[in-house]
C-alpha cells in the first residue's frame, strides 16, 4: 500500500495533519496530489502549544510542510484488504498461466 493510494482512498474522510512547525489541522480531505499537497475543508487549526484554536472553511497544505498524517483506521483496513486481494489475483493469474504450459508452480 503506497501513501498516495491511501490518501486518495481517504478523500472525503476526516484526518489529522501535523505540520513541521508544530501546528495541527483536523479536517476532511478534499484532494491530494502527487507531491502530497493537501486541501482540507471544515478545518480546526491548533497552535503548537495547544492553547489556541481557529476554525477555517478550507486550508491548502504544501506537502513539504507535513510532519505526520493520521487517517481513520477503517480506511487503512480497507486499503490493506484491497492490496492483499490484488496480490492474490496476480498470483492466481501466474498460476493459471503456468498450468496452461503444463507446469504448476506453488
Amino acid at each position: 500500500m503506497l501513501p498516495l493510494g491511501l490518501l486518495n482512498a481517504a478523500q472525503g474522510h476526516p484526518m489529522l495533519v501535523e505540520l513541521k512547525n508544530g501546528e495541527t489541522l483536523n479536517g476532511h480531505l478534499v484532494m491530494c496530489d502527487t507531491w502530497m499537497n493537501l486541501t482540507l475543508k471544515e478545518v480546526v487549526q491548533t497552535s503548537p502549544e495547544g492553547d489556541k484554536f481557529m476554525r477555517l472553511p478550507e486550508v491548502y497544505v504544501k506537502g513539504n510542510n507535513i510532519k505526520y498524517l493520521r487517517v481513520p483506521d477503517e480506511i487503512i483496513d480497507t486499503e490493506t484488504m484491497a492490496a492483499e486481494e490484488a496480490i492474490e489475483d496476480v498470483e492466481e493469474g501466474v498460476k493459471a498461466v503456468d498450468e496452461e504450459e503444463g507446469e504448476v508452480l506453488e
